[in-house]
């Protein structure tokens, strides 16, 4: 699992990190669900190394979501903290309000949008 860490680590850091595109975060996603693919192939010898599997699957399931509603979130906003190179501008008519992601058939993620003026 170290090594799976590593991998995790620099696949979230080369696509989906400072500047985000579809390419880029369609690759991150493939190579995600790839690392995920692997962790079957895992083996925990004791409690301590099982917890860090479990650790890694949770890793591996927030680094498919931030992915996700980055890839689904087509602008730019706040700043530096979601910067798309292919979506440099803010699109309020369109994305001003919540990416909600859910867990959807097939292990998938679905996601729906929540505009600001809805959310309670």
């Amino acid at each position: 699992y170290p090594r799976l860490e590593n991998k995790l680590r620099q696949v979230m850091a080369d696509y989906v990190g400072d500047i985000k595109t579809e390419k880029g975060l369609k690759t991150g996603l493939e190579k995600l669900r790839a690392l995920e693919a692997g962790m079957d192939e895992v083996n925990a010898e004791n409690f301590h190394e099982l917890m860090r599997v479990a650790e890694m699957r949770d890793l591996l399931l927030v680094g498919k979501l931030v992915a996700t509603a980055a890839a689904e979130r087509k602008e730019s906003r706040m700043g530096s903290a979601h910067v798309r190179g292919d979506y440099p501008a803010t699109d309020d008519d369109h994305f001003h309000g919540s990416m909600i992601l859910k867990k959807g058939r097939g292990n998938t993620i679905r996601v729906t949008f929540e505009p600001a003026d809805k959310i309670s």
